[in-house]
């Protein structure tokens, strides 16, 4: 469990600069953009830094902060601060390095876990997870996130819903494309067209702060003896955080998508496709009358899941009960993402909802125009909280800016 700093929230910087990598100590000035702010920001160390050596934070006291190296190949490292304007820190070698994991990866039987302790935050298909008796075998897929938690060890995903079976927890599809000349799915896996595999696993991190991964992925075209069409690579990073007295949980996704060969894709105009998230099965409901459904979305203009559908919010939230208790899932696109604020496709009685740039036009994806997407997820218990989502919205958009000498 990070500390708490009061009612303030803590920053999660990745710090780097014009580092002389000659010497062993320098001094981290730290401005953040406003007084509540925090926030992963990532900023490479220069080259010749190792940042996979032992590193710490100290402040004028001598007191310790956590650090821990970023994932990737540009070296940086992760470092939790208050958010003290113009605050000086000490970046040296550490003394005493600290060998404490509190959050870990591991990986077993095609699952790859991100947990803090014993409370999993979320879970990785490396391999294809088998559905269940009265689904068809062909819905099997990798390449997705589920279960994803929320504190208390609620899971706010569902896998093979009998409704949908093709909506598996945290995934990445496209659905109205031309390869080659023909129609391409990648969503509706019933069709048998097209389906989102894992390839590889790149890299896994755990440490003080967070548990994270880098994958690699491929889009297949299964009309055409399975041509790749797209590789695509995510780097996931977990976070536990606490925002007064209560815990969340934070997690940063990125993706980066490119052609796998000269043949661009032409993803259509459609009315949904991309990046989307199916939740808990417990907010199933029957009722056609969206007031009875088994949850409730809110999205950043204050729109319901009528109300709020095809429109560009910087945020959308969904709450309902999960095992008893109220439980909240938060999803925000990054100012640098394609068409942001990207449309979003809210469903009118099921628990699921995806950011869809296609919404407004279709566009290529290329080796000459890759496609690279960022998105933050946040679960709590209780109801949405548009304060907090706003704090997080400023802190991921206007970083603090660092200074190293």
């Amino acid at each position: 469990m990070f500390s708490h700093f009061g009612r303030h929230l803590c920053s999660l910087l990745i710090l780097s600069g014009a580092l002389s990598h000659a010497a062993d100590t320098f001094t981290v000035t730290i401005t953040p953009a406003n007084s509540t702010s925090y926030s992963p920001v990532e900023i490479p160390l220069p080259e010749g830094v190792d940042a996979n050596r032992h590193w710490e934070i100290v402040d004028a006291a001598g007191q310790r902060l956590p650090t821990q190296p970023g994932l990737g190949k540009q070296p940086r490292l992760i470092v939790k601060t208050t958010p003290a304007d113009g605050a000086k820190w000490t970046l040296r070698p550490a003394i005493s390095p600290n060998s404490e994991s509190p959050l870990h990866v591991s990986e077993k039987d095609g699952q790859l876990q991100l947990a803090q302790s014993s409370h999993p935050l979320l879970t990785y298909h490396t391999q294809p997870s088998q559905p269940p008796p009265g689904i068809a075998a062909h819905y099997s897929r990798s390449g997705h996130i589920h279960p994803l938690m929320v504190p208390g060890d609620r899971p706010i995903t569902a896998e093979y819903p009998t409704d949908h079976p093709h909506q598996n927890g945290v995934f990445f599809a496209w659905v109205n494309t031309t390869f080659d000349n023909h129609e391409v799915d990648f969503w509706n896996l019933g069709k048998q067209l097209g389906c989102v595999r894992h390839k590889r696993l790149v890299e896994s991190k755990s440490g003080e702060l967070f548990a994270g991964f880098t994958a690699e992925l491929e889009h297949v075209d299964q009309t055409s003896r399975g041509t790749v069409v797209l590789n695509e690579t995510w780097t996931v990073m977990a976070f536990p955080m606490q925002d007064g007295d209560r815990e969340f949980y934070l997690v940063d996704l990125e993706s980066k998508q490119i052609a796998a060969s000269d043949k661009p894709l032409m993803v259509n105009e459609y009315h949904y496709g991309g990046f989307g998230w199916r939740g808990s099965t417990e907010w199933l409901s029957d009722s056609k009358d969206t007031r009875q459904a088994g949850c409730e979305f809110l999205t950043s203009e204050r729109f319901d899941r009528v109300k709020g559908n095809h429109t560009r919010p910087e945020w959308v939230a969904v709450t309902g009960m999960i095992g008893g208790e109220s439980c909240s899932i938060a999803i925000f696109g990054h100012p640098s993402n394609f068409r942001y604020p990207q449309p979003v496709r809210l469903h009118p009685s099921k628990p699921y909802f995806c950011f869809a740039p296609c919404v407004i036009g279709g566009f290529e994806i290329s080796k000459e125009k890759p496609l690279t997407s960022k998105y933050r997820v946040v679960t709590h218990t209780g109801p949405a909280d548009p304060a907090l989502y706003s704090r997080l919205v400023k802190a991921w958009t206007h970083p603090p800016q660092v200074a190293v000498e």
